[in-house]
């Protein structure tokens, strides 16, 4: 299925007070915004040894929230209405099925990996993470987001939800190891959402909060392996300020050091 979204990171003095303000919002402009819950994610990025996957521009992720598990494959971006980005997405419950269903969209990018019926066998047993590393694969990123989600509909409830509208905190680490904090705001359109609307929704934030935020069009992926290359400023409970993005504009833009 396609994934259609806009992404904002927040980019203020006090970004914590900006993303507690945006979850406070019931709505904006023709939009209703009902918030539902708060959730702890576990994610997990591989890659081979060769970075093949990177090289194609696909993404490769293990997801935990609670004590569950999905798989998911991503294909690369392409630009859709409104600055919002659109990529393929196989996303699957995780069982040693799914895992054998991925690395088979794998084949199909070129992705040739040996260790991979071994691994989709002994798949129903242990740790997921182990179980996709058996296949070939290494971790590049293993990070932890706490996210706010809400339903994203018109007043009049016409279509439903049209939009999955989340505020995320997600933690990285420096090259020096030190701890910091990447918050950003995805709205992602469901199959019932007309063309347009999450750059609808992320231009009423844009207006709405002004320079706390701005277009990321970079996934979190890349973000944080930015982060792990730099040591962006940030303050002393660990949010990234205003000057980070800037840096790490430079650094994913391919004008930061080792690009």
């Amino acid at each position: 299925m396609p994934e259609v979204e806009a992404t904002l990171a927040v980019t203020s003095e006090t970004p914590a007070e900006v993303a507690e303000r945006i979850a406070a919002l019931d709505g904006l402009g023709p939009y209703r915004f009902r918030w539902l819950d708060v959730r702890e994610l576990r994610d997990v990025y591989l890659d081979t040894a060769a970075r093949e996957l990177g090289d194609r521009a696909l993404a490769l992720r293990l997801r935990r929230e609670g004590t569950g598990w999905r798989i998911t494959l991503k294909g690369p971006g392409r630009p859709a209405a409104g600055g919002a980005v659109e990529r393929s997405e196989l996303e699957l419950k995780w069982s040693p099925a799914a895992l054998g269903r991925i690395l088979a969209a794998l084949r199909d990018h070129g992705v040739e990996l040996p260790d991979a019926a071994s691994a989709v066998s002994g798949a129903d047993a242990g740790d997921p993470v182990d179980a996709v590393r058996a296949a070939g694969f290494r971790v590049l990123q293993d990070r932890r987001t706490r996210r706010a989600r809400a339903r994203v509909a018109r007043a009049d409830g016409r279509n439903g939800t049209l939009a999955w509208l989340v505020v995320d905190a997600v933690r990285y680490r420096t090259a020096s190891g030190r701890a910091v904090r990447h918050r950003e705001v995805e709205i992602e359109a469901t199959p019932a959402a007309p063309e347009g609307v999450p750059g609808e929704v992320a231009g009423l934030l844009r207006r709405r909060f002004g320079d706390a935020l701005r277009t990321w069009e970079h996934p979190k992926l890349a973000t944080g392996q930015a982060v792990a290359g730099t040591e962006p400023p940030a303050g002393p409970d660990g949010d990234l300020l205003p000057a980070a993005y800037d840096r790490l504009e430079r650094e994913l833009s391919g004008g930061g050091a080792g690009k």
